[in-house]
């Protein structure tokens, strides 16, 4: 049976994610603390982190060569800190097919992972063009690293390449472009062909009669009348474009020189941003005018209690469209308090831009709010938040699994509304089962909580 739970800490929630991964992973993996990796020396500890995203079977190529190397590796960072290390392994005995599988970690999903490979036949560690958005309870496969080729580094803004395999008739066509009204002259703006996802040829630039960029495309393997559509990528800008013309596959050469134009630039305009409190929840709702290359929003979050921005999810955005689009995301199980919202609008190049903050108001409609503690298990230290909705005396205090009290948290009056943080301090106390004892004048109630060493 698959069974699943949410965390939550000072009344953020998180994503849900499967319980075998998270709370038997987080276990087992609190019993090896530390994983340390060959040749470059690639650490992490998963037990610091409560998601994880998978990526199964993904190649690595250096400079147009797949590695066969086992003793390469692959290692996926957030800014300089190691969220995650693979190394190269053969599909099967005697296949002579080596792919790469691993588990990058996080707290929070949005965040922008890269990646870096070992070349063991050189002993050093390359670059790689690939960038992902971290998402919680996700399996990604199939992926394709390239370590940065330093003779063509504009290749690493989309990661192109054609599809392998094709056989059939063949294509031969060619083509000027054009971005925002303006003629390309830039060898480093790239254009690429697809038949459905799929892409088919990378052009070539040169130059024609008159000395107007030209570009070269070769296509095998298509059936007469498929649709052929068009990607431009602007390297000064580091944007990719959707072509507005398409042709149709036909043997041979096709007549003339193809036209590709692009529109002129939109930005993602967010024409409105509101959050409206429904009980302990948030939903959150955001239309945009337009957008150009949108990935998505990351939604962030600050509780009443916090300084800081907490990212919770990630919704998908819808490219490039001049369209209206209408967004939705509800938060549930908010802790008392004035919240604040913020969107952080991500680029397919990995650029990004901050929305105005929005705020929303929870009011305690219960007699008191305990939340979850968080994370749970936990090693160093965790937290969990208490509201109440009238003004009394509360204790609260931490009980081992033989019902000692191991710790006195607060002893006294307590103020209603707001919601309260209290620290569990996990460093000072053995491995096992606890929980926290609220008593009031009003209610009792308890959590519980697992440290692990």
């Amino acid at each position: 049976m698959s069974t699943s739970f949410s965390l939550f800490c000072a009344g953020i929630p998180k994503i849900t994610v499967p319980r075998f991964t998270s709370m038997v992973g987080v276990l087992l993996l609190a019993l090896l603390p530390v994983r340390i990796y060959a040749q470059p020396g690639w650490t992490i500890t998963p037990s610091n982190f409560a998601f994880d995203m998978i990526v199964l079977n993904a190649s690595l190529t250096f400079d147009g060569i797949r590695s066969t190397d086992a003793s390469d590796q692959v290692a996926v960072f957030v800014g300089s800190e190691v969220r995650g290390v693979g190394t190269l392994r053969e599909r099967g005995a005697g296949t002579g097919v080596y792919t790469v599988s691993f588990q990058a970690y996080a707290n929070a999903s949005g965040e922008t992972l890269s990646f870096k490979a070992y070349d063991a036949s050189t002993d050093s560690v390359r670059d790689l063009c690939t960038e992902l958005l971290f998402q919680g309870d996700v399996t990604r496969s199939g992926l394709d690293l390239h370590a940065v080729d330093a003779s063509n580094p504009s290749a690493c803004a989309l990661n192109w390449q054609v599809v392998p395999g094709h056989v059939g008739d063949e294509m031969v066509f060619s083509g000027t472009l054009s971005i925002g009204g303006t003629l390309s002259t830039d060898p480093a703006d790239r254009v690429a062909a697809f038949i459905g996802p799929e892409v088919r040829s990378i052009g070539t630039a040169g130059a024609d009669g008159d000395g107007n960029q030209v570009y070269a495309f070769s296509l095998v393997g298509g059936a007469t009348g498929q649709a052929i559509t068009f990607q431009a990528h602007d390297a000064s800008e580091g944007t990719t474009y959707t072509i507005n013309e398409q042709i149709t596959f036909g043997e041979g050469a096709h007549p003339g020189i193809v036209t590709l134009t692009t529109d002129a630039v939109l930005p993602v305009e967010l024409s409105e941003f509101m959050a409206v409190v429904d009980g302990e929840q948030a939903v959150l709702r955001w239309t945009t005018a337009s957008e150009t290359n949108n990935a998505g929003f990351v939604v962030e979050h600050r509780p009443p209690t916090e300084h800081m921005w907490r990212a919770v999810t990630f919704v998908s955005g819808a490219g490039t469209t001049s369209d209206a689009q209408a967004y939705a995301h509800t938060l549930a199980n908010l802790v008392a308090g004035v919240h604040h919202f913020r969107l952080k609008q991500v680029d397919y190049d990995g650029q990004f831009e901050y929305s105005p903050e929005v705020e929303a108001t929870v009011e305690v409609t219960t007699p008191y709010a305990l939340a979850a503690v968080y994370p749970n298990p936990f090693s160093d230290t965790a937290c969990f938040t208490l509201a109440i909705q009238k003004e009394q005396q509360v204790r609260i205090a931490v009980y081992d699994a033989l019902g000692r009290r191991v710790a006195e948290l607060h002893d006294g009056y307590l103020a209603s509304g707001a919601a309260h943080v209290y620290d569990l301090q996990g460093g000072l106390w053995p491995s096992g089962l606890y929980t926290v004892r609220v008593e009031a004048d009003r209610f009792v109630t308890t959590r519980q909580f697992v440290v692990v060493k």
